[in-house]
């Protein structure tokens, strides 16, 4: 019966120091500060926000790719069946000409001018410098058209094709010598 008593307060003992150590660490956790650094973007406005101490897992991914700029394509009048298509279309044409270089792209919200049908801007890739032209050509409520050119001539000008909903009605198009500022002729 003493080998019997022995074994519980042993237990006991032991399940006192675990519940005193867990709550040990969870105290020490949540005096850590949790810091979050905040960015504002030039180009939008928008805030950035990154925490310094969390190391990144989707960056220069897909996954991780994201873009400034889309709040202004929706004031201007696009749905969101159309936004999505033009997301799409910048993250593929972004990681097929550029492999993972950039994380992130920027639509810029200056040189934005609505023609009616569309939108012709410039398209930052990550931080620095490297603007592309961009145009975007949304007609009805689901179909979208979207034209991006390297006007350094690195990368032919690339066409969408005409893109629907999930579906896309035309695949993409290489043209050599074409103006984006030009209307599409179809």
């Amino acid at each position: 019966m003493n080998s019997s008593f022995n074994k519980r307060v042993l237990l006991l003992v032991g399940l006192f120091i675990f519940a005193l150590l867990s709550i040990f660490f969870l105290v020490q956790d949540a005096r850590r500060p949790s810091r979050v650094d905040t960015t504002i973007d030039p180009d939008t406005g928008e805030v950035l926000y990154t925490e310094p101490n969390k190391t990144p897992e989707k960056d220069n991914t897909k996954e991780g790719f994201f873009i400034l700029g889309l709040t202004d394509l929706l004031n201007q009048g696009m749905t969101q069946i159309q936004l999505q298509k033009t997301r799409e279309v910048i993250t593929n044409y972004t990681f097929n000409n550029f492999g993972n270089a950039y994380s992130r792209a920027t639509i810029l919200p200056g040189g934005a001018e609505d023609t009616g049908t569309g939108i012709t801007t410039k398209l930052r890739l990550g931080e620095g410098d490297r603007l592309l032209d961009f145009r975007v050509v949304y007609t009805e409520l689901k179909f979208v058209q979207v034209y991006i050119n390297d006007p350094t001539g690195e990368k032919p000008p690339y066409d969408s094709g005409r893109l629907e909903g999930e579906e896309q009605s035309a695949g993409p198009h290489i043209h050599d010598n074409e103006d984006l500022g030009e209307e599409d002729q179809e």
